[in-house]
């Protein structure tokens, strides 16, 4: 049996409204990303975090610095999001790290740095319209043991960024 034509223009109305919320809601979400220097992590999959004044990019015992990047939220609503940072390497080598966030250390401290395996946040709220400033520390502190296999054997090492959004509701 078929509704009568004033039920099939509601259902047309109600899905075209859902449609739009959905889209609307799409689009606020581009409006949440996060970038560096070099442009919106969207655009690059590998971002040069170990770029330093020093090896142009290679790390050696005793080399450090700071990578810079930012959590934009330009949506109209409050965000929260997590980051997960890990670490890859062909030989064991004593990287270490602190983590600040609008110039406040939230991983590590002054006098404190630490293993990758400890450079996660809790979640951490954004408001809308604003960004999030973060400096990522880092230093290949002296183990001469391993740093003389890592060095014969030319290893590899990578430091992942993962950062997960979600809204606060």
């Amino acid at each position: 049996v078929k509704g009568y034509p004033e039920d099939d223009n509601a259902k047309k109305k109600e899905q075209e409204r859902k449609k739009k919320e959905q889209e609307e809601k799409e689009k606020q979400y581009k409006k949440i990303y996060v970038d560096d220097k070099d442009g919106n992590y969207a655009d690059h999959k590998d971002i040069n975090i170990f770029k330093n004044k020093y090896l142009d990019g290679l790390i050696a015992p005793g080399v450090h610095g700071e990578y810079y990047f930012a959590v934009h939220n330009e949506s109209t609503y409050k965000a929260e999001y997590f980051i997960n940072m890990t670490e890859k390497m062909d030989d064991k080598v004593n990287m270490k790290y602190r983590l600040r966030k609008n110039g406040t250390y939230i991983i590590g401290n002054e006098s404190e740095w630490v293993d990758a395996s400890k450079l996660t946040t809790d979640f951490e709220v954004i408001g809308a319209k604003v960004t999030d400033k973060f400096a990522l520390e880092w230093k290949w502190f002296d183990d001469d043991e391993n740093d003389i296999i890592a060095g014969k054997n030319h290893g590899t090492y990578s430091l992942g960024i993962d950062i997960y959004f979600q809204e606060v509701v």
